[in-house]
């Protein structure tokens, strides 16, 4: 179903400080991530900055702001980062479209651990971010209605049989293995130990075999699962 986009637009302020310390910085190979905040206002709109090695020239560092959203069509956002201690200031304004970062160069990392440059104050980063996001559309999808036999897939607690496979075991409603096997519906409308006991003993099968099986009593999609390999013994399975 395609979403269903509606013209409100919610608009809220974000502000952070980010402290980070040099050593973390000077370790660091991959991507530094600062914690991640949910915007107010917005529904499920969060947001984190990033440092990260410039992949045109690697020893250009830049920051980025990052939002993760779900119901906004677009966000336009208009923030400011700085690092007061180095007078570094960087206003930007971008419209991010989907999911993801954008930002500016920080600095160089040869400018970064030079004290003359003044990034770090007694070992600790600071890094500011102020600005203001604004949701242009806010899309909704209608969840998708589960199905009877997915529902009761999903219903663990109502499952009243147990089938145990070589020390194993996988539950499943008693009715709907009944409807779909009538040797199963035989065994357990009898007296038998399996009917008392509400368990029944599969050893001549492989738990991945009986696994499919019970998968597919509850209309799964198990074609995935089926191979060259086991076809065979599925085939003997059915026999049941």
């Amino acid at each position: 179903m395609d979403p269903i986009e509606t013209k409100v637009a919610n608009e809220c302020q974000i502000k952070m400080k980010w402290r980070i310390k040099e050593d973390v910085l000077k370790e660091a190979r991959d991507d530094v991530k600062s914690k991640r905040f949910k915007a107010p206002k917005i529904l499920c709109v969060d947001y984190y900055l990033l440092l990260k090695i410039d992949k045109v020239n690697p020893n250009e560092i830049d920051l980025y702001l990052f939002l993760e959203f779900e119901m906004a069509r677009k966000i336009d956002a208009t923030f400011k980062f700085s690092v007061k201690s180095a007078a570094y200031e960087k206003n930007r304004e971008y419209i991010y479209e989907k999911p993801g970062g954008w930002g500016c160069k920080l600095c160089t990392r040869d400018e970064l651990f030079d004290p003359d440059f003044g990034y770090f104050v007694n070992g600790i980063m600071e890094i500011e971010l102020e600005g203001s996001l604004k949701a242009l559309g806010i899309k909704r999808k209608a969840p998708e209605s589960l199905s009877l036999a997915r529902m009761l897939w999903e219903n663990e607690e109502q499952k009243d049989l147990t089938i145990a496979v070589k020390g194993q075991e996988i539950k499943i409603h008693k009715w709907i293995l009944c409807a779909k096997s009538p040797v199963f519906k035989a065994e357990l409308n009898s007296k038998w130990k399996e009917a008392c006991e509400k368990r029944i003993e599969i050893p001549e099968f492989s738990f991945e075999i009986v696994k499919i099986v019970v998968e597919y009593c509850y209309e799964e999609d198990v074609k995935e699962f089926i191979t060259e390999e086991n076809a065979s013994e599925l085939l003997h399975f059915s026999d049941k």
